[in-house]
């Protein structure tokens, strides 16, 4: 039976967190705890709105890098990029050869950070581009009119090198297509397609089995957000489909070689007990982690992160105040904790957004929206 315990200020459910959670909670009066967060950067003009692209990345020279995708002010978008070596922001603009609107950036195994930007460029269709370790983001393929555009999905940096990119609404497929660029040209080469049962894929990860895996629609009966994954000759797999959530477009791979990603409940009535923590196993069975009730955040947007001393870390709307909340979680769904509460008009800013990161300080890094800041903190013990 799961129970509520108070330990060094923060709360805690014990016990498998997707059983009963909903009548544990109500009316529980749950605090959160005393996770002290560290204010690095405010998001003043002309960053104060910065529209979200998701979450920080660090390169192999430990730099880290924040993606916004447009500002008022910065209409191609921005990359904030903290030295934590120094506590120094520098900001890099996007435009220009890589284009506008930068996707979330992505780390492959020698520490070189890729993205894409989804319109501009060489031929005004976006383009694939890679920062170096030490250097400034670089194209290294652009989109042509006859390709069509690059498209918002972030690439995959392919175990061993190359990198892979899904994209959809163009001159070849309306549904979608899988490609693989490889050095030295990067030229792209289609190798996956979709049809009109399954389209228009999203987020994308890779954990070195030989697959990519996603989400994209199931556009018949049940119809709803689907996670597949597909090798490396195209063969497509469906591994489920959720009809009844919406599945946030956000997926992270742990080192413990697991996918975690978390949904909205489609049925939402204000109690957030259908938004869950999911994972996917190595062998591709999907289970539910934890199910939230929103006095312990609920409507997460991000997936969480696994955390080098095994929690899973994220974030989620809700909370106390209804300002959003930093919680962590057992993988195994044994204990959940919700660490923090964000308070409206407060120096840490309220509705948290994008996705946490950890760096290799061992620090976790996120964002709010509103009042907006940069911040980070200390895993607690």
């Amino acid at each position: 039976m799961p129970r509520l315990i108070s330990n060094g200020g923060y709360w805690r459910l014990l016990g498998r967190s997707v059983l009963g959670l909903g009548a544990l909670m109500l009316g529980s009066g749950v605090l959160a705890g005393t996770l002290k967060l560290e204010v690095l950067f405010s998001l003043a003009h002309p960053y104060e709105d910065a529209q979200r692209t998701g979450r920080a990345a660090q390169g192999g020279d430990d730099r880290i890098f924040f993606s916004f995708s447009a500002t008022s002010s910065l209409p191609c978008g921005v990359f904030l990029v903290f030295d934590p070596r120094d506590g120094s922001f520098t900001p890099v603009n996007a435009g220009g050869a890589i284009g506008c609107h930068p996707s979330t950036l992505m780390v492959d195994e020698q520490g070189v950070l890729w993205g894409k930007t989804d319109s501009y460029g060489a031929h005004n269709r976006g383009t694939l581009f890679r920062i170096p370790v030490g250097g400034q983001p670089e194209v290294v393929h652009a989109f042509t009119e006859a390709e069509g555009y690059a498209g918002f999905v972030p690439p995959v940096p392919w175990p061993g090198g190359g990198i892979r990119v899904a994209r959809y609404f163009t001159p070849q497929s309306d549904y979608g297509q899988m490609e693989r660029y490889e050095a030295p040209d990067y030229a792209g080469e289609i190798y996956g397609w979709f049809d009109g049962i399954f389209a228009y894929p999203q987020a994308l990860a890779a954990r070195g089995d030989g697959f990519v895996y996603g989400l994209a629609h199931h556009l018949v009966d049940p119809v709803g957000q689907a996670l597949f994954r597909m090798d490396e000759t195209g063969r497509l797999e469906v591994l489920q489909v959720f009809s009844d959530r919406d599945v946030n477009l956000d997926m992270v791979v742990g080192s413990d070689g697991y996918i975690y990603l978390t949904n909205r409940w489609k049925r939402h009535q204000g109690t957030g007990s259908g938004d869950r923590v999911i994972r996917v196993s190595p062998g591709g069975e999907v289970t539910d982690v934890h199910r939230f009730f929103c006095r312990l955040g609920c409507w997460p947007e991000t997936a969480p992160i696994l955390a080098t001393d095994g929690w899973l870390y994220g974030m989620a709307f809700g909370g106390q105040d209804e300002f959003g909340v930093i919680y962590r979680v057992r993988p195994d769904g044994s204990l959940y904790e919700k660490l923090f509460n964000f308070v409206r008009h407060s120096k840490q800013g309220s509705f948290p957004r994008d996705g946490l990161f950890q760096a290799r300080d061992g620090y976790i890094y996120g964002r709010t929206a509103d009042e907006g800041q940069i911040f980070r903190f200390a895993p607690p013990p």
